[in-house]
């Protein structure tokens, strides 16, 4: 609450006027994005956040709105992997991570190392939690809010379908795939009758 009392006068010596009492919040912590594998970004390379190898997907960039401290903030995130593969099939795991500031010039950024690498082919979600809080005094947040990219999918053949030639005499077949092929492979163990 912000209040000017009324004995405010101007240079001509004129009271204030209207509206002498506003009632606001300051804005709300936010947690903006993600940037997994975050030291493989800071090294200069590029990461497929929808095809991320496990190893590279254990260091998560969190960017807020604004400085957060570790120990605190670190109460209300939670980092999980939902597999969808095997006998694990929408199984839901929570992953343990230590928290850190990696830039002391940016300190809206979080930094999440998990303990171990997550599975392959699993959605892995960061979630601030409902009751966040930037410093054990600042306001909490009134929802969670959640970010997500997946783990290295499995190498499988996504589609078949005839090529086009301007070639009577010949019938192209073209096959996608979901990961580039090893240029050693030896296509011609691939057969079309």
């Amino acid at each position: 609450t912000v209040t000017i009392p009324n004995s405010v006068k101007s240079v001509e010596g004129i009271r204030v006027s209207g509206q002498l009492e506003y009632h606001f919040h300051t804005e709300e912590l936010s947690m903006l994005n993600i940037i997994p594998g975050y030291q493989t970004v800071q090294a200069g390379d590029l990461v497929d956040t929808e095809n991320m190898l496990p190893e590279e997907a254990r260091s998560i960039g969190v960017m807020f709105s604004y400085p957060v401290q570790p120990e605190t903030i670190s109460k209300f995130m939670e980092v999980t992997a939902e597999t969808d593969y095997g006998a694990e099939e929408g199984s839901h795991v929570t992953l343990s991570f230590s928290a850190s500031t990696p830039d002391k010039e940016q300190p809206e950024l979080l930094l999440l190392t998990l303990k171990e690498a997550p599975p392959q082919n699993a959605k892995i979600t960061v979630t601030m939690k409902e009751g966040a809080r930037s410093e054990p005094e600042a306001l909490p947040v009134s929802a969670h809010t959640s970010f997500s990219f997946h783990t290295l999918q499995n190498f499988q053949l996504v589609s078949v379908s005839p090529g086009r030639t301007s070639s009577w005499y010949s019938n192209p077949v073209n096959f996608t795939f979901s990961h580039q092929i090893d240029e050693n492979t030896d296509l011609s163990k691939i057969t079309v009758r």
